[in-house]
């Protein structure tokens, strides 16, 4: 039977980290119909793709050729695998590239798909490999790029005006369907949030359905929440406001800020 991998690469604020906690979750059971591979499997090749996102400069496809290689080279034989980490396509969009231009996209994605598609035929010549985009309703995932920044960094833009600072941004939709074009012959699949997340199993319902696990299968899987969830709106009007007086301790602030959401 022929190998099977499936490559999860993105999109940022699309439910993959909920997905990525499903699949570390059930691991072992899992293996009968493949072997996740999830961010903490390959950290220093997330980091190096997620800074080629900011910093495109030809001499790092280097350093992510070498990195992606050593670490497919500890994958076993034998196996179907699924990677999963939307780092693969650069860096979330939003961030500044390396002229203080804010990432209206994934101008970086063609290059690193072409890296990453190029050391899989290298390692495993003979598989099938596909291609996963979880996408979002454009709207909401704008909105949620931004609940991101405003947590993680010291924005102090209304949704309103982050929304307009990145009016280029395209859809999930449209730039999948960009990729697929870069990505032909190989399949690219596309999971629209709204309705994944109906699954039983979740987002993660996604790569089961791609890699063909049986519905049979699902009562031995470990269900696991919503993962990252950005602020409510509440909340982000509060951090927008910690955001604007700075100081030492911000992030841990609004770290405990979140640690108070109701369950």
């Amino acid at each position: 039977m022929q190998r099977r991998i499936l490559v999860h690469a993105g999109f940022h604020k699309t439910g993959t980290s909920t997905i990525q906690g499903f699949l570390r979750s059930n691991r072992r059971a899992l293996r009968p119909w493949f072997i996740p591979f999830a961010k903490e499997a390959f950290p220093e090749v997330g980091k190096l793709t997620r800074i080629f996102g900011q910093r495109p400069f030809p001499w790092r496809k280097r350093a992510i050729r070498r990195g992606l290689r050593d670490f497919l080279a500890s994958v076993p034989d034998g196996h179907n695998i699924v990677l999963s980490r939307e780092a693969l396509l650069g860096a979330m969009p939003g961030y500044e590239d390396w002229r203080g231009r804010r990432l209206a996209g994934y101008p970086a994605a063609p290059a690193l798909t072409k890296i990453l598609r190029a050391e899989l035929v290298r390692r495993f010549p003979d598989a099938e490999i596909s291609w996963l985009f979880t996408t979002r309703d454009h709207d909401a995932w704008v909105r949620s790029i931004w609940g991101h920044h405003v947590r993680t960094t010291d924005i102090t833009e209304s949704a309103e005006s982050f929304a307009a600072s990145v009016i280029a941004l395209p859809s999930t939709v449209e730039i999948a369907a960009a990729l697929a074009k870069h990505l032909a012959p190989q399949r690219v699949i596309t999971a629209p949030l709204e309705e994944i997340s109906r699954h039983p199993c979740g987002p993660a319902g996604a790569v089961l359905d791609a890699m063909s696990v049986p519905v049979s299968a699902y009562a031995k899987f470990n269900m696991v929440p919503a993962a990252n969830v950005g602020p409510d709106p509440q909340q982000a009007e509060h951090m927008l406001s910690l955001n604007a007086l700075g100081g030492s301790g911000l992030q841990e602030t609004k770290r405990k800020l979140m640690g108070r959401r109701p369950r």
